[in-house]
């Protein structure tokens, strides 16, 4: 059995700040982040990351219920280092890159995390043409 457990499984973002604590852009730091996803196949896990994504993030940390996040992944960047899944990870079984190139992720709401400067985003998934909550 194929099971892709999210399409945003761990998200790690290096932010490079505004200069004011207010709502604002920020702005991504690609070498200090990554968009992760694990699956399983046969009963093996397995990890991988997504090399091209892109964010974009209205945030204010003395705020964050006001803050806005939406990610857009290119599907066909994933790679996990085998290169059985990576061949096989494009195709209609699992991520289907051919047919919907992007995934996406939406915030509904973000809250404070339970340890300092840590934040949890709750939102929706896209892919595959489907939706479902993640956080």
């Amino acid at each position: 059995m194929r099971v892709l457990h999210a399409a945003v499984a761990a998200c790690t973002f290096g932010l490079l700040c505004p200069l004011a604590a207010q709502a604002a852009s920020w702005t991504v730091d690609p070498a200090a982040s990554e968009l992760a996803f694990s699956g399983s196949h046969s009963g093996k896990p397995f990890r991988g990351t997504f090399r091209s994504w892109a964010a974009m993030i209205d945030f204010d940390p003395e705020k964050p219920e006001a803050g806005k996040v939406e990610v857009t992944i290119d599907l066909a960047s994933a790679r996990t280092g085998d290169t059985t899944y990576d061949r096989t990870l494009p195709t209609k079984d699992w991520l289907d890159s051919g047919t919907l190139a992007k995934a996406t992720f939406t915030t509904d709401s973000i809250k404070r995390g339970e340890t300092p400067n840590s934040y949890v985003a709750q939102g929706t998934v896209g892919i595959r043409g489907a939706t479902s909550p993640a956080t």
